[in-house]
């Protein structure tokens, strides 16, 4: 399967089945082949773009991150972490696009709802395409690493 950019790729499931686990696993992988990864720090949320940091140790699974990754001189991929609520996804994707450029961008959401919805539209309001992966069934019907197959699927974006 080969994506188009822009494209939007949700995680999707209900809380604790290890999303944004499996999204920080997709992080350190990037770190681990050698992609350039930046981590957004915000300063002051509401009147400043957020400070970018290069990520050069693997990242902790018990936090949630908001980062970017140079696939390729006009490829951006960014990543979030946490999705749990529709205004943590609008935002995040909001700030992937605007403050790092990204034109290829994968969030967990839940099953169904407000933060799938706020997917969906974001996928519309950049005329992208959307490809939702639900972790349960990933988990159940293959034996692919997930952030490995992740990985595969955004490096080889056109």
């Amino acid at each position: 399967m080969i994506l188009k950019t822009p494209s939007v790729i949700t995680l999707s499931g209900k809380g604790g089945v290890g999303k944004s686990t499996s999204l920080v696993g997709l992080i350190n992988y990037f770190i681990s082949k050698k992609y350039n990864v930046y981590k957004l720090n915000y300063i002051n949320k509401a009147y400043s773009a957020p400070e970018k940091t290069l990520v050069t140790t693997m990242l902790s699974e018990s936090e949630d991150y908001l980062v970017y990754v140079e696939i390729s001189d006009n490829v951006k991929c960014g990543i979030s972490t946490a999705g749990d609520y529709e205004l943590m996804v609008v935002n995040n994707l909001q700030v992937l696009r605007d403050a790092a450029g990204c034109s290829v961008f994968v969030t967990p959401t839940r099953s169904s709802g407000k933060t799938v919805t706020a997917a969906e539209a974001f996928a519309k309001e950049v005329s992208g395409s959307l490809l939702m992966i639900n972790k349960l069934h990933y988990s159940c019907y293959t034996n692919l690493n997930l952030p490995e197959f992740l990985f595969n699927l955004i490096i080889n974006c056109k």
